[in-house]
């Protein structure tokens, strides 16, 4: 027999076709492979394949998670959503409830949402339903939703934002920040819920801030309290019926933090949403801050001062000085009917020298100072007698 020897070195060195030769294996190895990925175990936070995707809005922050704005609040949810053992009626009833909820109708949203079986509702579908409760203002349903998401999903970072953020307000210890000239919106649901809110006065002076709430129910008789800085209660206001508005004002310290509290009152047992301005007024004058003896705002002989007193701890302090010996008059002309006014002249070692006071609200005060050559000297001007006064004043020192 005549052998090829060189067919036979071709077919030697000819590169082996692993696939065509082993065909038979991928046919078994892949179905089982399929079978196995299919029942390996998911880690936390993954969604399993048969999950509902609900879409997202335009405020979606990541891949997996939509914003929704309740109550000035941002809550997240996630946009994938599991219904387990579920039949497709009820999927459609979380797409559904989802719209709802986006849609502000917190109410359809609960209804939808509800008509799932616990048993068939995953860490996400807690969490949605409990956002449709805070937006219904039910805070009780709203708690132990989230506690259900947070029990299935303990790592999820939005379900423990969402819990995070039920907790603010809840206290005076864990108020929800409010800036100044800025509004919140908030609900109160039943007669035990009160929202507390902070804000901090930034203003270099001493200023008047309003606290307005204007009520965006028929239902709801508010109440707000104002406390200071150590948490003490400063005075508080009440509705006078069901819708009705209600606002406090008072003068705040600069760099100062105060808290507001809003809640039902007066036993009414009533609910309803609000929406809570905090308003500086910017009503210091030019010569501010002169709040005492060390911080003096100097003036010109024979000049007119125009300015205002805002409280009883309100005291405007100014200096002038002299060119020659001479009787000098500090008068004082009301410029309002409301402000009880008193003034003290000091020497220019800043020891008081005298005083003239008036406990009638809208009166006049003046005092004749013999004043001393190149001397300089101090007025303050309050609300005298220990009355809590205000009113704006005309100051001017001019020769006798």
């Amino acid at each position: 027999m005549v052998v090829n020897t060189d067919y036979t070195s071709r077919e030697r060195n000819r590169p082996i076709d692993y696939a065509k030769k082993y065909w038979w294996a991928a046919a078994i190895v892949v179905p089982l492979l399929s079978a196995a990925i299919a029942k390996w175990p998911m880690k936390t936070g993954e969604q399993p394949t048969s999950a509902t995707t609900i879409n997202g809005n335009n405020n979606t922050t990541n891949s997996n998670n939509t914003a929704i704005t309740i109550g000035g609040n941002k809550y997240e949810f996630s946009a994938s959503v599991n219904v387990v053992n579920a039949d497709p009626g009820a999927r459609s009833k979380v797409n559904q409830g989802i719209e709802r909820l986006q849609a502000q109708d917190y109410g359809g949203a609960i209804q939808l949402l509800e008509q799932v079986p616990d048993n068939d509702r995953d860490a996400q579908l807690w969490n949605i339903l409990g956002l449709a409760y805070v937006g219904a203002g039910d805070m009780s349903h709203a708690r132990a939703a989230l506690a259900k998401a947070q029990s299935k999903a303990p790592t999820d970072a939005a379900v423990m934002a969402n819990v995070a953020r039920l907790d603010e307000g809840n206290d005076i210890l864990h108020p929800k920040e409010i800036g100044l000239n800025a509004t919140i919106d908030g609900a109160i649901g039943d007669p035990s819920d009160g929202d507390f809110f902070s804000f901090t006065m930034t203003e270099p002076t001493r200023n008047f801030v309003d606290v307005v709430l204007t009520n965006r129910s028929t239902t709801l008789r508010p109440g707000i309290t104002v406390y200071n800085p150590d948490k003490s209660q400063q005075d508080y206001r009440n509705g006078s019926n069901p819708g009705a508005n209600v606002s406090y004002s008072f003068v705040a310290e600069p760099n100062s933090r105060y808290y507001v509290q809003v809640y039902s009152c007066c036993w009414s047992k009533s609910s309803g949403s609000y929406r809570l301005a905090i308003d500086p007024r910017k009503v210091t004058d030019v010569y501010e801050p002169n709040d005492d003896i060390l911080h003096p705002s100097h003036i010109e002989i024979g000049k007119v001062v125009k300015a205002g007193i805002m409280d009883s701890r309100d005291v405007d302090f100014y200096t002038f000085e002299t060119d020659q010996a001479g009787k000098l008059v500090v008068s004082l002309e009301n410029r309002s009917t409301t402000l009880a006014p008193g003034i003290n002249v000091y020497n220019p070692d800043k020891s008081q020298l005298d005083y003239r006071i008036s406990n009638t609200p809208g009166a006049d005060v003046s005092y004749t100072l013999a004043a001393q050559p190149k001397s300089r000297y101090y007025v303050a001007v309050y609300s005298c007698c220990g009355s809590n006064t205000s009113g704006d004043y005309t100051l001017t020192v001019r020769p006798e």
